[in-house]
């Protein structure tokens, strides 16, 4: 009779394992911050992240104890996934299925266990995440949420980085697809040059490998979208967990640690929210609407400084000849303006008031929009490239270079002219000019005039 439960799904759950440590075999993706972090909050002397094999146990990471794996018949974790929540052994010595174990009878002289189930999406549990001590006693419910919730984050990045190795292999996928697909249309332009007589026959070919590319980019389309949705949702915990461990952690370097975490969730959230607008801008279905410049601005700088609270400038708005109303896109120019509203403050002068001016003036053909901030300015070789996908003009640039290329490609969507100007030192000013179509109209708004009006101010 084995010395351990086995699960009903043990062979589904033993696959899942299988796909969750496939290729990550790095030990630097925060697990070992976690059960640091972990015995700290708990107050054990020692805590690990386990999985559970076919008979043996792993460790992903551990703290306060020297071993690298165990029989599965000697692990309190092989008991505790058959749980659905806590699993607790207050005094090992007192518990027959382990007290005459080496690790409660041997140096180690471990008396306390407590574990919480890691489960994947569909419910296998891997493992755990537990601890130990020395002496007899039992968690508090406080403690008990933070086994229950840290146990979440060493899941969320399980998640992750499963997530992210299926993407790589399928972008891998479909990039050796686009290459091979290029190779044959290069061979097809070739062949068609010599075999003259084959023409009607290679131009078939053509039009159908043109045909799968074009599936193929837009599977990678839907694929961008999809999976930066679905990496939203761990970066968003590991948010809401550092969240937390500010207001109920005093450790500083507890609190130092999930500075970093806040940090790289931050840094991995914007990147997504940027990859998702380049979705919505690369779509082809645009349709037009009439458009309220007043009403967007007014949407986008709100909008802006709910995401960046630390944002603080002067904003003038100077309209003249009332207020054109055009067709055009709402959704677009919102992830302009605020592309750009968040390059200006990006790239500001620390040493001055961040003042960003927008000017708009209607003619019968064209609305022209100067949007003009007092910041960093460019150096002519950054102007040359600052509208190219992933240029950032410095490595110790916050930005991740998807900005201004969204800004260049809304206004080519909407058939738009964009111009820069910028000195070193003194600031940029971008101009963008939209034609206008015989149905659009004028309306005057008396909330706005050719006075600048200041909608914040800095501090």
């Amino acid at each position: 009779m084995l010395a351990y439960p086995i699960p009903n799904n043990e062979l589904e759950r033993l696959e899942a394992l299988a796909r969750y440590e496939e290729g990550d075999s790095s030990p630097t993706s925060g697990y070992q911050e976690i059960v640091e972090l972990t015995s700290q909050i708990l107050g054990t002397s020692a805590s690990l992240i386990s999985l559970i094999h076919d008979s043996s146990q792993t460790f992903r990471a551990v703290h306060g104890l020297d071993i690298t794996e165990t029989p599965r018949s000697d692990s309190p974790c092989a008991h505790a996934i058959m749980s659905d929540d806590i699993f607790e052994i207050s005094d090992l010595l007192n518990d027959p299925r382990f007290s005459e174990k080496d690790f409660v009878q041997g140096s180690a002289g471990l008396r306390f266990y407590a574990g919480m189930p890691l489960r994947t999406h569909d419910g296998f549990a891997l493992g755990t995440l537990c601890v130990f001590d020395k002496k007899p006693r039992a968690l508090t419910e406080p403690q008990r949420t933070a086994l229950r919730v840290l146990s979440k984050q060493v899941m969320n990045n399980m998640e992750l980085q499963f997530q992210m190795r299926m993407l790589a292999k399928t972008s891998k996928i479909i990039s050796d697809q686009n290459k091979a697909l290029t190779e044959a249309q290069e061979k097809i332009t070739h062949m068609n040059q010599e075999l003259r007589e084959m023409n009607s026959h290679l131009e078939c070919m053509v039009a159908k490998r043109t045909q799968e590319l074009h599936q193929k980019n837009t599977e990678l389309d839907t694929f961008l979208y999809r999976s930066s949705h679905d990496l939203m949702r761990p970066v968003t915990s590991m948010q809401g967990l550092a969240m937390i461990a500010a207001k109920t952690l005093s450790n500083e370097d507890s609190l130092a640690l999930f500075e970093r975490v806040a940090q790289t969730a931050d840094g991995m959230k914007t990147l997504l929210a940027k990859l998702l607008q380049a979705h919505t801008v690369l779509s082809s279905n645009h349709t037009l609407h009439p458009v309220d410049l007043e009403s967007i601005l007014e949407e986008v700088h709100h909008d802006v400084q709910r995401s960046l609270s630390e944002a603080k400038w002067m904003l003038n708005l100077n309209v003249e000849d009332g207020l054109q109303v055009w067709q055009s896109n709402p959704t677009l120019l919102r992830i302009l303006f605020s592309n750009l509203f968040e390059n200006a403050w990006y790239f500001r002068n620390r040493h001055q008031v961040p003042v960003l001016k927008i000017t708009a003036h209607f003619s019968e053909d064209a609305v022209e929009i100067h949007i003009e901030d007092n910041g960093m300015g460019m150096l002519p070789e950054a102007q040359e490239r600052c509208f190219e996908m992933f240029f950032r003009g410095a490595q110790e640039s916050k930005g991740n270079g998807l900005g201004l290329y969204l800004v260049d490609k809304v206004t080519k969507h909407l058939n738009g002219q964009l111009q820069l100007s910028s000195v070193p030192g003194h600031g940029s000013t971008f101009t963008l000019r939209f034609p206008l179509s015989p149905s659009d109209t004028l309306v005057t708004h008396s909330s706005f005039s050719t006075s600048s009006v200041a909608l914040a101010s800095a501090p």
